[in-house]
């Protein structure tokens, strides 16, 4: 018994003739669906067509649908990078019309933020938490 779980991500590659049939044949368990890229008619077909190949070849293909969480996209810094240290206070500013900062700089989205949750950064062993929340401008 195998003790694998094979997960294959469908997109562009995937959509040539015979593609998703050889994935499929070759022991894929799993199809991820990233919606984070193309559009929702491309993944539907996909989602359909390895269902209709799973029936065909009598195997239980799962179907994943990978959302992406929220992201933050930091603005410009007004005198260029800033360091932080631990126990540094650092805020973001969410107002689109914000001037860029230092210990402040705009961003332009805070959806999904939540207070006292961490804020990890895509840097490796950074996390921030975030102490409040402030619809004030």
């Amino acid at each position: 018994m195998r003790r694998t779980t094979i997960i294959a991500t469908l997109g562009l590659a995937t959509d040539r003739a015979g593609a998703l049939l050889a994935m499929i044949e070759a022991g894929m368990d799993v199809a991820r669906l990233n919606l984070s890229h193309g559009v929702s008619a491309d993944h539907l077909r996909r989602a359909a067509e390895v269902r209709e190949l799973a029936r065909e070849l009598r195997r239980e293909v799962a179907i994943l649908a990978d959302l992406q969480g929220p992201k933050i996209r930091i603005g410009k810094f007004a005198e260029g990078p800033v360091t932080l240290k631990q126990g540094d206070a650092f805020i973001l500013d969410c107002y689109v019309d914000a001037p860029p900062g230092n210990q402040q700089p705009s961003i332009m989205t805070k959806k999904g933020f939540r207070s006292p949750n961490p804020l990890i950064c895509h840097q490796p062993n950074r996390t921030f938490t975030i102490k409040s929340i402030s619809t004030a401008s």
